[in-house]
Parts: C-alpha cells; sequence; structure tokens
C-alpha cells in the first residue's frame, strides 16, 4: 500500500495541472492507498490485528505502540493537510476558478460525500459483516479528508485557465460502477474455493 502511495502520488503529480478526469482515479487511489498503508499500521497497533502481528512478533510494549499510533495519526493529519492543495486541483476538472464561494462546497461534493456513499456501498457488499477490522480501517479516510477541507477552507483562490468548463455527470462510468458491483457481490456470494 506505501508503494502504491508512492506510485498514485507521482503519477498524479505529473497531470496535476491537466483537466482530465481520470486524474480522479488516481487521487482515489492515493487516498485509499494513504489509508490502507497508515490506517492498518494503527489499528492493527491497537488491536493486534493485520500489521499489529509484525509490531507483536517484534515484541513491542504497549509504549512504544502508543508512540507508533500517536505518531502515524498526526502524520496522517499532516498528509490531508499537504494533500488538499491537490485535491482542490482536481477543480479544474469542471471550474475555472475555485474561489471562497464554491470551494468548500465541491471539496465537499468532491471528496467527503462520495467517501460517505462508498463507505456505505463496502458495508452493504460485505454483509454479512463477519470481519470489521477492514472498515474500521476504511473510516480512518476522515483522517486526511476531514484536515484536509478544513485546509482547504483557508487557502487561496484557485484560477484555472479560460477555456469554457461544464460540469457534468459521466453516466457510462457509473453503470460500469454500477455493473462491477454487482459482479463483484455474485461472484464472491458464496466465497472463493481455493481447492
Amino acid at each position: 500500500s506505501f508503494l502504491l502511495t508512492l506510485i498514485a502520488l507521482a503519477i498524479f503529480s505529473l497531470v496535476s495541472y491537466e483537466t482530465w478526469f481520470i486524474r480522479l482515479f488516481f487521487i482515489w487511489v492515493l487516498l485509499h492507498a494513504v489509508t490502507q498503508s497508515f490506517g492498518e499500521l494503527v489499528l492493527g497497533a491497537l488491536f493486534n490485528q493485520g500489521f499489529g502481528w509484525v509490531l507483536a512478533y517484534l515484541y513491542f510494549d504497549d509504549t512504544e505502540k502508543m508512540v507508533i499510533v500517536v505518531a502515524i495519526l498526526l502524520a496522517m493529519v499532516a498528509a490531508g493537510m499537504i494533500l488538499s492543495r491537490y485535491l482542490l486541483l482536481t477543480g479544474n476538472i469542471y471550474f475555472n476558478t475555485l474561489s471562497k464561494s464554491n470551494r468548500i462546497s465541491f471539496f465537499r461534493a468532491q471528496f467527503l460525500f462520495p467517501f460517505l456513499i462508498g463507505t456505505g456501498i463496502l458495508i452493504l457488499l460485505k454483509q454479512p459483516l463477519k470481519n470489521s477490522f477492514e472498515l474500521f480501517v476504511e473510516c480512518l479516510m476522515l483522517l486526511v479528508l476531514l484536515p484536509a477541507n478544513l485546509w482547504a477552507s483557508f487557502s487561496l483562490d484557485l484560477f484555472f485557465d479560460e477555456e469554457p468548463r461544464k460540469a457534468r455527470i459521466r453516466w457510462v462510468w457509473i453503470a460500469a460502477a454500477l455493473l462491477a458491483i454487482v459482479i463483484f457481490r455474485i461472484f464472491f456470494w458464496t466465497g472463493v474455493r481455493l481447492f
């Protein structure tokens, strides 16, 4: 997950000023990779699951685990503040300017609401819920998104170019996502047999 974080960050950095909507894929890969790599460390250290077993086999005591947890939580908040500008740069897909009047509503519509809806879909997909650890890790994305939202509210106005743009819903991608969800649910309904 950490390598995926670096790869997605490198790719998005290269195309951050382009207007391709496919950049949203890379920014969400980046957000999920950050959450998985750091969130797994936090909850694993707290509950001895996932990556927490690595710390257990290294014979870390509770104090060392708490230091790791606090350091990683602070790193996730700092990552949210640092990524805030990248998240706002995706506004050039839809707008010529991100000003004080539309910046926060854009941020919520682009990131916070999709996160909540996506997490809800994941919860529904994983019913009956046997292991909630993964969903708790996924919910830690709020430690990145909320500081990014706060930092975005204090950022300067962003002026892109004069080429006219229009916000529109791409129904083809929504249909493809819904089809993927249905196929996922049908294929994994009874589990995967190895033998």
